[in-house]
């Protein structure tokens, strides 16, 4: 087996442990951990396993399955090629999982998750996240913090589930409300998830549990950023009852009599069933 080759670099008075790896026959498979200073940590085509240091690190995994961890400061992880499992730890750090089936778990911080192809699973941690699914159907966790989740056309059908915080989904460009079609659904225990579908695109991203409750006192994604503007829920849904592009609203648990949306003075829809929507 050729022996992993490892020097000490300087550059602009930073220290760096340069890793190559030239061939390895036996075991194919390379570890990096427990480096002083910040570090950069460069992975080949097997299944890599990095560990970063309490520096601000640039790890790359390359091809393979590879586990990265990013440790304490701001690193920048970079999955590329295969289904990776990437951690942030603490720090404000930048996820990137590449193509594949990526698990990318930001730790404290605010930190960026990319998701980039592959059906991925993204959970922010502690902290202000913005969380990019990508290509493909992604599961977004944002958890505590007030987090954002961009998604634009060609992205395919996202799920977010995200009941701490001020949360906003921000739309890519192009998408205007006027593209916007909502259905909302209950799962029987007193939660309304929604679906937000783009025009004809088969595009969709679904909020689980947008209202927690029977009614908005406990609410999942308060703010919607398009090309028009920012909008809170009650202007969302002011202007998406005018151009009738809702539905499913009375589609609420049969113990709750009705379920309130406040969309000021406007004129909603007929919704199904026969439950009551106040319009307030």
């Amino acid at each position: 087996m050729t022996a992993l080759q490892t020097t000490f670099v300087e550059e602009n008075g930073v220290k760096m442990l340069k890793v190559t790896v030239p061939h390895i026959d036996i075991w194919d498979m390379l570890y990096v951990t427990n480096l002083n200073d910040t570090m950069n940590g460069t992975g080949n085509d097997a299944d890599n396993i990095i560990t970063g240091n309490d520096g601000n690190n640039r790890l790359d995994g390359g091809n393979g399955n590879d586990t990265m961890n990013g440790g304490n400061g701001n690193d920048t992880v970079n999955g590329d090629a295969g289904d990776d499992t990437l951690f942030g730890e603490s720090g404000n750090d930048h996820l990137n999982g590449g193509a594949g089936n990526d698990s990318l778990t930001g730790g404290d911080g605010g930190d960026t998750l990319l998701g980039e192809s592959g059906t991925d699973t993204l959970t922010g941690g502690a902290g202000d996240d913005v969380l990019f699914g990508g290509l493909s159907n992604d599961l977004l966790h944002g958890e505590a913090g007030n987090d954002t989740y961009v998604f634009s056309i060609g992205e395919g059908q996202d799920t977010v589930s995200d009941n701490d915080g001020n949360n906003a989904i921000q739309f890519g460009q192009g998408i205007k409300i006027e593209d916007l079609h909502l259905e909302a659904s209950t799962d029987g225990q007193g939660a309304t998830d929604w679906t937000i579908t783009i025009g004809n695109t088969g595009d969709a991203i679904t909020i689980d549990n947008q209202y927690a409750g029977s009614n908005s006192a406990n609410i999942s994604i308060s703010e919607f950023r398009l090309d028009e503007g920012t909008f809170t829920v009650d202007a969302l849904l002011e202007k998406m009852a005018a151009n009738n592009s809702f539905s499913g609203l009375a589609n609420t648990n049969p113990a709750v009599d009705s379920f309130s949306y406040a969309v000021d003075n406007a004129t909603a829809v007929q919704p199904d069933n026969n439950s009551a929507i106040a319009v307030l």
